[in-house]
């Protein structure tokens, strides 16, 4: 458990292994602040800073540096991709589940994988923006095979995230075993045990392209895509950038295409295109 505190003008730990205590000053906290609001677009509250320095200290104590501003120093100074990565995944927050807000998969179900088999639609692109450790991507999978008649193997799944440690978790399909008692069985059939986990087979595997993206950056893909999931997501940015993020989104949308957002999330601005149908599911009119 994450303790966060509030109004702490200075955050600090004991040494471990016989390094110095670490502390972290307010002007290194608006740094990180600042870099994160930089590089993900994500906005760092006040209490989240015992958070942010339990998550940075790691990274310190991995790179035997002894304040903060020495890691920021480094990071700055943009010779190390790869240390900047481990920043990005450090500061992210992934936390989801199989079927997780079940009314969206049932909506795809009746309003989009069951109409596009019964016309024999021989094309679906489906996008999950923020897939975190691969459920909700597993889940739309499932979705797909379970509401198709015959084999289509051109209906695919885009599944992108910014954290790369998560994505190295969803693209192996393998989650603990203890896990498998939450499932639905539509689902569990598309599984196999392997000693204390379970794995997705191929058939469900092969409909996901996993991919890493940061969501404030260049999007290579096209489109269009019929559906995008994009939840509790949104709820990190300020309302500037979900503004800009909600109107790429549509303009990857076909008209009749949908935007799945977070239980928490809607369009504040109303954007011209996205007509509300409840539920936080939006869809592109014409």
């Amino acid at each position: 458990m994450v303790t966060e505190v509030q109004n702490d003008r200075d955050t600090t730990s004991s040494g471990l292994d016989g390094q110095e205590a670490l502390s972290l000053s307010d002007g290194e906290f608006e740094r990180i602040v600042q870099r994160v609001l930089q590089q993900t677009g994500i906005v760092v509250e006040p209490h989240k800073r015992q958070m942010i320095f339990a998550r940075i200290s790691r990274r310190l104590r991995e790179l035997n540096l002894t304040t903060f501003s020495s890691y920021l120093d480094l990071l700055e100074a943009g010779s190390n991709a790869e240390e900047n990565q481990a920043f990005i995944n450090a500061v992210t927050t992934n936390l989801t589940s199989f079927f997780r807000e079940i009314h969206h998969f049932e909506h795809l179900s009746d309003k989009v994988v069951k109409p596009a088999d019964a016309r024999n639609q021989t094309r679906l692109r489906i996008w999950s923006a923020g897939c975190s450790t691969g459920e909700e991507p597993y889940s739309i999978a499932s979705t797909l095979e379970s509401n198709l008649s015959a084999n289509r193997p051109d209906f695919k799944i885009l599944a992108t995230d910014l954290d790369t440690r998560v994505l190295e978790i969803a693209q192996s399909g393998s989650y603990e075993d203890k896990r498998s008692d939450t499932l639905p069985d539509m689902m569990r059939k598309f599984t196999s045990k392997t000693a204390d986990k379970f794995t997705f087979n191929s058939e469900i595997r092969n409909r996901i392209t996993f991919r890493q993206l940061n969501l404030l950056g260049h999007w290579p893909m096209k489109g269009p895509f019929d559906v995008i999931f994009c939840r509790n997501v949104l709820i990190y940015f300020n309302q500037a950038t979900k503004t800009q993020i909600v109107a790429r989104f549509a303009d990857l949308l076909p008209a009749g295409g949908f935007l799945y957002l977070g239980h928490s999330e809607s369009i504040q601005n109303s954007h011209p295109q996205l007509k509300a149908l409840g539920h936080t599911i939006y869809q592109k009119v014409g």
